[in-house]
C-alpha cells in the first residue's frame, strides 16, 4: 500500500492591527492511503461476441453479438453503428436499436465482403462501433467496448491456377482426356496462347462488331469464378470472360457447340441476337443449362429450356446455344443459383425471383406449377435474403437475420424439417438450427450443407454415399453436426450431387462421400468415403463440384506443393502433422460411433427375449462347468453334436406313431411352457411366459408357415438345440459320467466350425423333405406342437 498526502484548507483566527480577530486559511496536510492499481470498473460497458471473424469474398459471411453490461438500466434507446473504411464491406443491418428493456441481451450483425479486384486482401479490415443515447451515461466516451476493434479476415474467391478430377465421359474436367482422374491436376488453357488455335476456334466465331478476338492469343492470369453442371463446367477469368468444356448436347456451354469438348473454349462475347457484352460477373450452372450476369446488371441464359428454366417460353425456345438476355427483374441481380431443372435470381434488396420446373415445389410459389418467366417468392415477403442455393428438387435461402429456409420436395429430408402429408413443400419454411445462425448453405443432389455462426458444419439429407461425412449411410431428416470438424475451423463448403467439400481456414481441402469416379481426388483406390478425408496433394481455395468431377481454384498446383514439401523443412513438418491429425481425427470419431453402436444395441437387448435365453445358456454353462470341468478343448463339440444327434434321433422315434404324437402332444399341454421347450426357448423373466410367446407367433406369418410344415412333418425343421450345445428335452440334465471313457455332456457353448458342420449336416439329411426355409429363425419341433396344439387342437 503506498501513500500520497492531500492538502486542504482550513480557517483559523488569528489578531489584527485593529485588535479585532479575523479568520485566515492556513494549508494543512491529510495523509490518503490508495491503490494505484486498482481502477475503477466502468459504469457501461459493449460486450462484443467475437475478436475476428472470417469471411469468403462474394461467399460465406461471418456473425458477431453486441450487448451491454451496466451498473443501472439506462433511461433512454441506445443505438449502435459499426464503423468501417472498407468500400467493399457490407454490414446488416446498418444500426442496431436498444431499448431500455432489451439492452442485456445480444443481437447480431452480419459481415459480408464484395469481390474487389483493386481490394488488398492480404490486409485485415478493422472495425470500430459508434454507440450514441440521449442517456448520458450510455452516450459518451466513458463507455468501455470488449474489444475495442474487432478484425475481419478476408479469404480471396479466386485462384492462379483451375485444377479438376473425377469423371470425364464428357469432358468435363477439361484435362483433353475422357477418362476419369483419381487425382487433382492442372486444367491447361496454354492452347488458346496461340494465335494458330484460332484454327480451332473458326467454328466459334460469330459476325459480330468484334467477331473472335476473345478467340484468339487469350491470356490467361487468374480466375475469379467456378461452376460445375451435371456434366459442364463453367470458369470465369479475371477480365470477365467465359470459359466452357464438357458435354455441349443442349448446348450448356453458350459456344454455339453441339459436341463434347475436352478442353477450355472461350465465349467471343456476342449473344444470339448480336449483342456485344464485354464483362461476365457471376454465373451459375443447372443440370444442362446456365446463367450469368454481366457487368451491365443483365441476365443471360442459354442451354436446356424444357421447363422454361432459361426464363422463357419453352415452346419458343426449347434450346438455347449461345446466350440471350432475360426480361429485366427490375433491379440488379446480386447471386444466381440454378437446380435440375430451375433457376433462382436474389436482387440485391433481398427479393427472391424463381422459375422453371415447379411440380417438386422448389420455386415456392404454393402451387406445384411450372412458372415460365421470373415471378416473386411471396413466401419470403418480408425476409431479407442474404444467400440462395438450389439442389435437383430443392432450394434453400439465407436470410440476413441467420435463417435458414428450405422448400421442394421432402424425400430424404433434404430440407431439414418435418415432411408435408403430400412429400413436398411448395413454400419456404424455417429449419431448426437449435438454436445457432446460418451464415452459408449450399446443396447438393439431394443433401443440404450448412455453416453456422460459430463455424460449425452441420447437414441434412441424402447420405447414400457418406456425404454428410457422419461416418455411416443413414439419411437425416434434420440439421446434424459433422463432428469431424469440431476442430477444424472451415470457411467455405460444396456440394455434388453424391460427396461434399470444406476448405478450412489453413486453406487445406477436405472430401468426402462417393470418390468411386475420382471426384474426391484422393489418388486411392476408388471407394466411398463416410467422413472427411484430407486431400494432400493441393492447397485449396475455392471449390465447385458437379455430378461426379470437382473443380479447385488455387494458388499452387499439385507440384508446387510437392516441390514446397521438399525444400521447406517447416512446411514438410507441418504437412506431417496435418496428415496425421487428421487420420487420428477419424480413428477417434470411428471408434466413439462403435461405442455409441455398441452402447444401442445393449440398450436395446435388455428388453428383447433373446437377452433371457442367453442369460440361460450363461447358467446352463455355468452349472455344467460346476458338475463337471469342461476343458474347451477339440473334443467338446464332438461330443456335443453326437449328444444332439442321440436326443434327435430318440424324439423322432418316440414321435412316430399318430398316437404317440397325441399322447406327447397332451403332455406338452398340461406342462408349462418352461419345462417343455428346450432351454434355448426358455425365458425366465416376465417376457417368457406363454402368452408372449403364443402372441409372437402370431405375428409373424413365416413363422406361421414354417411351424405348420415343421409339424406336418414330423419333424425339426433345423438343429437348433444342437447348435447351442444343449439337449432338446425339457427334463434331460448333465450327469457326470463314472467311468472315464464314457462320452462327455454337450457342450453349452456354440462353437463355429461345429455350427458349420451341423447346419451342412442337417442341410444333407433333410434336403428332399424340408420346404424353403422362412425368412425367420426356424423354430423346434416342441415349438410346432404347442404352436399347432394352441391354434387348431384337431390338426395334430
Amino acid at each position: 500500500m503506498t501513500g500520497y498526502r492531500r492538502r486542504q484548507s482550513v480557517l483559523i483566527p488569528h489578531a489584527n492591527r485593529g485588535g479585532g480577530a479575523a479568520p485566515r486559511r492556513l494549508s494543512v496536510e491529510i495523509g490518503v492511503h490508495r491503490n494505484p492499481f486498482i481502477k475503477k470498473a466502468p459504469d457501461v460497458s459493449a460486450i462484443y461476441s467475437q475478436e475476428s471473424l472470417r469471411v469468403v469474398e462474394g461467399g460465406s459471411s461471418g456473425f458477431y453479438s453486441v450487448h451491454f453490461k451496466f451498473l443501472a438500466p439506462p433511461t433512454h434507446p441506445i443505438i449502435v453503428s459499426p464503423l468501417s473504411a472498407a468500400h467493399n464491406l457490407r454490414i446488416y443491418p446498418s444500426v442496431i436499436k436498444f431499448t431500455p428493456e432489451n439492452a442485456h441481451l445480444p443481437q447480431f450483425f452480419r459481415v459480408s465482403v464484395l469481390e474487389d479486384p483493386e481490394a488488398d486482401l492480404l490486409k485485415p479490415i478493422h472495425l470500430e462501433h459508434s454507440i450514441q443515447s440521449i442517456d448520458p451515461a450510455f452516450g459518451g466516451p466513458d463507455i468501455h467496448h470488449a474489444p475495442k476493434t474487432l478484425t475481419v479476415h478476408v479469404f480471396h474467391s479466386g485462384g492462379k491456377y483451375l485444377l479438376s478430377t473425377g469423371d470425364s465421359t464428357y469432358g468435363e474436367v477439361g484435362r483433353d482426356t475422357f477418362e476419369p482422374q483419381f487425382s487433382f491436376d492442372e486444367v491447361s488453357f496454354r492452347h488458346l496462347y496461340l494465335a494458330r488455335a484460332g484454327l480451332s476456334q473458326k467454328r466459334l466465331t460469330l459476325t459480330g462488331p468484334r467477331k473472335s478476338s476473345l478467340c484468339e492469343n487469350v491470356h490467361v492470369t487468374s480466375f475469379t469464378r467456378i461452376a460445375c453442371g451435371s456434366r459442364h463446367s463453367i470458369v470465369l477469368d479475371a477480365n470477365g470472360r467465359l470459359f466452357g468444356f464438357g458435354d455441349a448436347a443442349q448446348g450448356q456451354l453458350g459456344l454455339d457447340l453441339t459436341v463434347h469438348t475436352p478442353k477450355p473454349h472461350v465465349w467471343n462475347g456476342v449473344d444470339v441476337d448480336g449483342r456485344l457484352h464485354s464483362k461476365i460477373l457471376e454465373v451459375a450452372c443447372g443440370a444442362e443449362h446456365t446463367m450469368a450476369i454481366t457487368d451491365d446488371g443483365e441476365l443471360l441464359a442459354w442451354g436446356e429450356n424444357d421447363h422454361n428454366q432459361l426464363g422463357f417460353s419453352s415452346r419458343l425456345l426449347p434450346t438455347l446455344a449461345l446466350p440471350k438476355c432475360v426480361p429485366a427483374l427490375g433491379q440488379k441481380i446480386a447471386q444466381l443459383a440454378c437446380g435440375l431443372k430451375h433457376s433462382i435470381a436474389l436482387l440485391e434488396n433481398g427479393m427472391v425471383f424463381t422459375w422453371g420446373y415447379g411440380k417438386s415445389g422448389a420455386l415456392g410459389h404454393g402451387s406445384r406449377e411450372n412458372t415460365q418467366v421470373p415471378t416473386q417468392v411471396q413466401s419470403l415477403h418480408g425476409t431479407s435474403v442474404f444467400q440462395v442455393a438450389c439442389g435437383d428438387m430443392h432450394s434453400a435461402v439465407v436470410s440476413n437475420d441467420g435463417q435458414l429456409l428450405t422448400a421442394g420436395w421432402c424425400e430424404n429430408g433434404r430440407l431439414g424439417r418435418a415432411k408435408a402429408n403430400d412429400d413436398c413443400s411448395s413454400t419456404f419454411e424455417a429449419v431448426n438450427l437449435r438454436g445457432k445462425l446460418c451464415s452459408f448453405v449450399t446443396c447438393g443432389g439431394a443433401h443440404t450443407l450448412c455453416l453456422t455462426d460459430t463455424y460449425d458444419v452441420m447437414g441434412f439429407g441424402a447420405n447414400g454415399y457418406g456425404q454428410l461425412g457422419l461416418g455411416d449411410c443413414h439419411d437425416r431428416a434434420h440439421p446434424v453436426e459433422v463432428v469431424f470438424f469440431r476442430k477444424v475451423k472451415v470457411h467455405h463448403l460444396a456440394s455434388g450431387k453424391f460427396h461434399s467439400l470444406a476448405i478450412s481456414d489453413e486453406r487445406m481441402l477436405y472430401a468426402w462421400g462417393n470418390g468411386e469416379q475420382g471426384q474426391c481426388g484422393l489418388d486411392s483406390f476408388p471407394q466411398i468415403y463416410t467422413l472427411p478425408h484430407l486431400v494432400k496433394s493441393l492447397l485449396g481455395c475455392p471449390v465447385a463440384a458437379g455430378n461426379a468431377f470437382t473443380l479447385v481454384l488455387t494458388e499452387n498446383t499439385p507440384a508446387m506443393v510437392h516441390e514446397l514439401a521438399g525444400r521447406d523443412e517447416h512446411w514438410r513438418v507441418r504437412q506431417k502433422e496435418l496428415v496425421s491429425s487428421d487420420q487420428a481425427r477419424r480413428n477417434a470419431i470411428r471408434a466413439a460411433l462403435e461405442a455409441k453402436k455398441a452402447q444401442k444395441f445393449r440398450a436395446a437387448m435388455q428388453h428383447h427375449p433373446i437377452h433371457s435365453i442367453l442369460s440361460h445358456l450363461d447358467t446352463v454353462k455355468a452349472k455344467a462347468l460346476a458338475t463337471k470341468q469342461i476343458e474347451p478343448g477339440r473334443e467338446a463339440p464332438k461330443h456335443a453334436a453326437d449328444a444332439a444327434d442321440t436326443n434327435r434321433t430318440q424324439h423322432l422315434n418316440s414321435a412316430s406313431s399318430p398316437a404317440a404324437t397325441t399322447r406327447s402332444t397332451a403332455q406338452l399341454l398340461q406342462q408349462p411352457l418352461s419345462s417343455v421347450a428346450s432351454p434355448s426357448l426358455r425365458c425366465k423373466s416376465a417376457n417368457g411366459s406363454a402368452r408372449a410367446v403364443h402372441a409372437m407367433l402370431q405375428q409373424s406369418p413365416s413363422l406361421q408357415r414354417a411351424l405348420k410344415s415343421a409339424a406336418a412333418l414330423q419333424c425339426p425343421r433345423s438343429g437348433l438345440g444342437g447348435c447351442v450345445g444343449s439337449p432338446l428335452h425339457a427334463h434331460t440334465t448333465i450327469v457326470p459320467s463314472s467311468t472315464g471313457d464314457a462320452r462327455a455332456p454337450p457342450s453349452p457353448v456354440a462353437k463355429t466350425k461345429w455350427l458349420w458342420q451341423q447346419k451342412k449336416a442337417v442341410a444333407q439329411r433333410t434336403h428332399a423333405r424340408l420346404q424353403p426355409r422362412p425368412a425367420s429363425p426356424p423354430p423346434t419341433y416342441e415349438a410346432s406342437l404347442l404352436y399347432l396344439a394352441a391354434v387348431s387342437p384337431h390338426a395334430v
